[in-house]
């Protein structure tokens, strides 16, 4: 279906109302499809929709029914319901539901449906359709197809498309801003450093982020950190502010190795400016040669360190965020570190990811995390931490960006 290219909104809508209204005669005869996707979705002349390969299809039988193996995994991952990954048996005609959702989904954010969710992407409106029809319960999902055409017809009512196809031109412009925005401001490789080695995680949420990071090579061998935020709703003029953060501070930490002085040069030039905008930041400068660690903030969340003994360190030094007082004051901590220390910068949006239950992710998730993959490399840590959000949050929208470094000492 995909293969025509990106649908616009109203004939996205045309082509899943009749999915619905094919779904709902199968289910009718109690036969639920299990494998509902793009590709088992085909549009014959004048885009008459028609569902394709029952290979997989469920005859809900009762007890009796022995067409397939309890605990069999069948379907296509990505747009299978949670319950049919653990058992496609025990499944009814909700999991249909699920997997229309999943492909209306990416029918409007042209992303596969796996993991956590971009519903950022998908217009007001049929925001609410695609998840209600996802919702990782089945009790929570429509109790029917016929339920979710109705909310299509009424979504159609009163030029609801158009002003949908509006929004997605737009949410897809942001899209294009923030790829510019990355390609042009974040670093493009992650820079050797000595007796340590770095690696970064950035999750992007909706429309031009708010979040960044950066690596700065200072003299002397030694190497800076950062993770920040610019506090307000993301939007071009935030990113232009953020562009001119990024280069007011790379020109400080270029003069002053101190994280702290090189924060208040920063924000004594950028608290001139008429942005009505402040960033908060947290900063490091790693010097390897003496295995030393100095850290400042801006405002954001500590660095946190995990000793190769297994405790935990919070390194604390909170100054106002910048652009908002000139005069602002930034302290620097220092602390040596050993062989086998981990230290994590990280953004809200990281602990602050929520699951199906309204749960945080959390800062004890977290270290969790971290602790068990103390001993591995800090590109491994990154990914088992991606891996980890990715479960708690599957099949909830991201509403804020998540980022994070790592540095790991090896010698």
């Amino acid at each position: 279906m995909l293969q025509a290219g990106k649908l616009n909104v109203r004939r996205t809508i045309a082509i899943v109302k009749q999915v619905c209204q094919a779904l709902g005669y199968a289910h009718a005869l109690g036969i639920v499809h299990r494998d509902i996707k793009p590709g088992n979705i085909m549009i014959a002349p004048e885009d008459v929709a028609k569902v394709v390969d029952f290979g997989i299809a469920h005859l809900d039988m009762g007890e009796d029914n022995n067409l397939t193996l309890a605990n069999d995994v069948m379907g296509t991952p990505s747009f299978m319901s949670p319950e049919q990954h653990y058992d496609c048996m025990n499944v009814d005609h909700r999991s249909d539901i699920y997997s229309l959702g999943a492909t209306l989904y990416q029918m409007l954010s042209g992303n596969l449906p796996g993991g956590i969710l971009r519903l950022d992407l998908i217009p007001d409106g049929l925001r609410e359709i695609v998840t209600r029809a996802m919702m990782p319960k089945p009790e929570e999902r429509y109790a029917n197809i016929l339920e979710m055409y109705e909310d299509l017809v009424q979504f159609e009512k009163g030029g609801n498309a158009s002003r949908a196809q509006a929004e997605l031109d737009n949410i897809s412009e942001n899209d294009r801003l923030r790829q510019v925005m990355v390609e042009a401001l974040f670093p493009k490789t992650v820079p050797d450093t000595a007796r340590a080695e770095v690696a970064a995680l950035y999750l992007p949420a909706a429309g031009v982020g708010g979040n960044y990071y950066d690596f700065i090579e200072l003299p002397g061998g030694r190497l800076g950190m950062l993770v920040g935020n610019v506090a307000e709703k993301p939007n071009a003029r935030s990113a232009i502010f953020l562009a001119v953060v990024r280069t007011a501070f790379r020109l400080a930490a270029q003069r002053e190795t101190d994280p702290g002085k090189a924060l208040a040069a920063c924000n004594a030039y950028v608290s001139k400016e008429d942005f009505d905008v402040f960033a908060v930041i947290s900063y490091v400068v790693w010097d390897g040669a003496h295995r030393e660690l100095a850290v400042s903030s801006a405002g954001y969340r500590p660095a946190i360190v995990l000793h190769q003994d297994g405790s935990f360190e919070n390194i604390e030094c909170m100054g106002l965020g910048l652009g908002l007082d000139c005069d602002g004051d930034f302290a620097t901590r220092r602390l040596s570190l050993a062989v086998g220390d981990t230290v994590l910068l990280s953004s809200a949006g990281m602990t602050g990811m929520l699951n199906i239950d309204g749960e945080a992710f959390s800062e004890e998730r977290l270290r969790l995390v971290l602790q068990a993959n103390a001993g591995r490399r800090a590109k491994d840590i990154l990914t088992a931490l991606r891996i980890a959000l990715a479960r708690f949050a599957a099949g909830m929208a991201q509403s804020d960006d998540a980022t994070a470094l790592v540095l790991k000492v090896t010698g």
